[in-house]
């Protein structure tokens, strides 16, 4: 198996509803793993978006909710066992143009659907139902 550089890949593991702080690297990994746990079915965590916004790969797990968030195989790639993702990990960096592709479409989702500034519109729509 052909090794990967630890400088193309953060790997983060949080099974706290993102009560453990995140590693700040200080480059641009080429690819965001990241594991959401078995605690819950569902997929949303800030870390997806950073990932994305950023131009990094995001690489989640599976989670039944994803596709209302990123459309997998095209913004993301999702993998459902460690198996899977060192194989896509090794596919992508083999294919530079593809992995490109689905960097640029994700980072281009993430920043028209995703900052903050969509979601200060929408909580101000909540709240001012309520109101």
């Amino acid at each position: 198996m052909k090794a990967i550089s630890p400088r193309s890949v953060t790997v983060e593991y949080n099974a706290s509803f993102g009560l453990d702080l995140a590693v700040t690297v200080p480059y641009k990994p080429d690819f965001e793993r990241y594991r959401h746990g078995d605690i819950l079915p569902y997929a949303n965590n800030i870390r997806l978006y950073e990932a994305t916004g950023m131009g990094a790969l995001l690489m989640p797990d599976w989670k039944e909710n994803l596709h209302e968030m990123f459309e997998p195989g095209k913004e993301v790639v999702v993998y459902r066992s460690s198996d899977e993702c060192v194989e896509l990990i090794h596919y992508y960096l083999d294919h530079k143009n593809e992995r490109e592709a689905i960097v640029r479409a994700g980072q281009e989702h993430t920043m028209r659907e995703h900052i903050y500034y969509q979601r200060s519109e929408e909580l101000v729509d909540i709240v001012g139902r309520y109101l």
